[in-house]
C-alpha cells in the first residue's frame, strides 16, 4: 500500500486513519498531511507483512500526536524518515508503544550514529515515557549481536523514566536521588564495573591512610594491609587487631572506609547478577 498525495484534515481525530487495517505486504507513506488540530497518520493497531515505511511531510498538532503507530505489527523493518515544515522536528509528535517490527529500524532525524538518534526520538518525540518501545529496540540490537548498544538503549530508558516519571514532589525527591546514585554508580545495573573504580580508589585512599597514619609498631605492610581490609570488607575478618588505629579520627574514618566499601560491593555484586535490573523495571 502506498500513500501519496496531498491529505488535509480539520479535525481533531486524524487527517489519514488506517487504525487496525490489514496489509499483505509494504506500507509507504509519500504524502503530504496537513492537520493543524489533530494526528496526520493514525495507524494503531495496523498490520503488515512487509516494512512500514513514513516518509513524506506531515504538520500535525494536538495532544495525540502527530503520527501514531501504537500497537502497530510489523512484518519487516520500520523506517521513519518523516520531514516537518521548516525542517525543524516538534516534540511529542510520535506514539509507539507497543509497536513491533522486525530487525533494526532506521530513521534519518537527529544523529547520524543510530543509536543515538532512536534514544533522542524515545526520549524527547515521544507523547510519554512507555517501557516496551525501549525494551523492544534494545531486543533489536541485542539480536543483531550488538550488546553494548543495547546496553546504552536501556540506560537511556532509565535515564527517560526517571524524567519523565518520577515525580518532582518535594517529599518524593529521594527517588530521584536514589535513581540519580544507581545511574553513576552503576549504570542502572548494566555497567557494574563503574562501582569497581569507586572500590577501587576507596581502597587506594583507605590504605594511604593507614600507611601515613597507622600505629608506627606495625611495619608497613602490616598497615597496608590493614588499610586493605578496612575497605574490603569480605577479608575484614583477617585484620591484625595489634595494628588497630591509635588516633580517634582514623578509628572513626575506617569505620566510614568500611561502611562505604560494605556499600560498594554491594552495589557490585546486585549490578553483576542482575537485581538492580529488575527493580528499576
Amino acid at each position: 500500500m502506498i500513500l501519496k498525495g496531498r491529505y488535509e484534515s480539520r479535525g481533531d481525530d486524524g487527517a489519514v486513519r488506517l487504525a487496525g487495517t490489514h496489509i499483505g505486504g509494504q506500507f509507504r507513506c509519500t504524502a503530504t498531511i496537513t492537520s493543524p488540530i489533530g494526528p496526520t497518520l493514525v495507524a494503531d493497531g495496523m498490520v503488515t507483512a512487509g516494512d512500514i515505511i513514513v516518509r513524506g511531510t506531515h504538520e500535525g498538532a494536538g495532544p495525540l500526536g502527530a503520527i501514531r503507530l501504537q500497537e502497530a505489527r510489523c512484518g519487516g523493518q520500520l523506517l521513519l524518515e518523516p520531514r516537518f515544515p521548516g525542517d525543524v522536528v516538534p516534540p511529542s509528535w510520535l506514539v509507539l508503544d507497543g509497536i513491533t517490527y522486525q530487525g533494526v529500524p532506521g530513521t534519518t532525524l537527529g544523529d547520524k550514529d543510530p543509536v543515538k538518534a532512536w534514544i533522542e526520538l524515545l526520549a524527547h518525540q515521544t507523547l510519554a515515557y512507555a517501557a516496551q518501545p525501549w525494551q523492544y529496540l534494545a531486543s533489536q540490537w541485542r539480536a543483531a549481536g550488538h550488546d553494548g548498544e543495547a546496553r546504552r538503549i536501556l540506560i537511556a530508558q532509565q535515564d527517560d523514566r526517571r524524567d519523565r516519571v518520577v515525580p518532582y514532589a518535594s517529599h518524593l525527591r529521594w527517588r530521584r536521588a536514589v535513581s540519580g546514585l544507581s545511574r553513576l554508580l552503576t549504570g542502572y545495573g548494566y555497567q557494574s564495573w563503574r562501582s569497581l573504580i569507586v572500590l577501587s580508589v576507596l581502597v587506594a585512599v583507605s590504605m594511604l591512610l593507614s600507611i601515613g597514619f597507622g600505629p608506627v609498631s606495625c611495619g608497613p605492610t602490616a598497615r597496608a594491609q590493614t588499610g586493605l581490609a578496612w575497605a574490603v570488607p569480605i577479608i575484614f575478618s583477617g585484620i591484625d587487631t595489634t595494628c588497630t588505629p591509635t588516633h580517634l579520627w582514623l578509628t572513626i574514618g575506617s569505620w566510614l572506609i568500611h561502611a562505604a566499601g560494605w556499600v560498594f560491593v554491594t552495589l557490585f555484586v546486585t549490578g553483576f547478577t542482575g537485581i538492580i535490573r529488575k527493580s528499576h523495571d
